[in-house]
Formats: structure tokens, C-alpha cells, sequence
């Protein structure tokens, strides 16, 4: 038997505030994690946001890594269906995906989608 629990909205933003911000935006080595924003669930999912201005790995060096990662899922939930919307408003570049988690796992977008001059 399944039974999906409430839906959860989080319109989450990473915003760059200062010129001191936006100077460590630029200037970031490749994984330098930039902004990380953790997300709880219905009391019990943990979910932590990660954007990486210069990747995330070497090969993803002058692109932008922006992450979902899932940590441990609790004992009695079997999997959970991340329905994921990434917008940056500068280039005006958007990503969507539907991921099912069952655990330790990662949603991000392609590598070498946003270039991070074009932030």
C-alpha cells in the first residue's frame, strides 16, 4: 500500500548581495561550494541545496553546479519524487527535472549548462 504525504513548496533563492559576494561568486575555485540552504520536510526529510559558481569538479571548471542532495531517507519512507525548477534570472536560463530519491543521492543539472560569465 503507498501513501504520499502532503506536498512541499520551497521557493528557495540564492541572491548575491554585496560587491563582496559577487566577488567571491567570481573568484571561486573549482569546489568552492558558494551557498548551501538546508531544506526539512514534513519534520523528517533532509534535503540541503549547494551551488558551486565554478563546478563542482574539475571538468566542470567555469560552469555553474547547482544541487539537490538527499541524505538518508527515514526507515519507513521508501523514496520521495523531487520535482525540481532552476531558473537564473541574469542569463535567463531554466532547468527543470523529476527525480525519485530513495536515498544518498543527487539531483543537479548537466554539467556545462550555464557558463558562469554568464551569471
Amino acid at each position: 500500500k503507498s501513501m504520499m504525504s502532503s506536498l512541499h513548496k520551497d521557493s528557495s533563492v540564492i541572491t548575491i548581495s554585496s560587491l563582496n559576494e559577487l566577488y567571491r561568486f567570481y573568484t571561486a575555485k573549482v569546489g568552492q561550494r558558494f551557498a548551501t540552504k538546508q531544506l526539512i520536510l514534513n519534520n523528517t526529510i533532509q534535503l540541503k541545496l549547494d551551488l558551486y559558481p565554478n563546478g563542482h569538479k574539475k571538468e566542470q571548471s567555469q560552469y555553474v553546479q547547482f544541487m539537490v542532495v538527499s541524505n538518508k531517507l527515514p526507515s519507513n519512507i521508501k523514496s520521495i519524487v523531487i520535482l525540481c525548477r532552476l531558473y537564473c534570472k541574469q542569463a535567463r536560463t531554466l532547468y527543470k527535472q523529476t527525480k525519485i530519491m530513495r536515498g544518498n543521492e543527487i539531483l543537479s543539472w548537466p554539467i556545462k549548462y550555464l557558463q558562469n560569465s554568464e551569471c
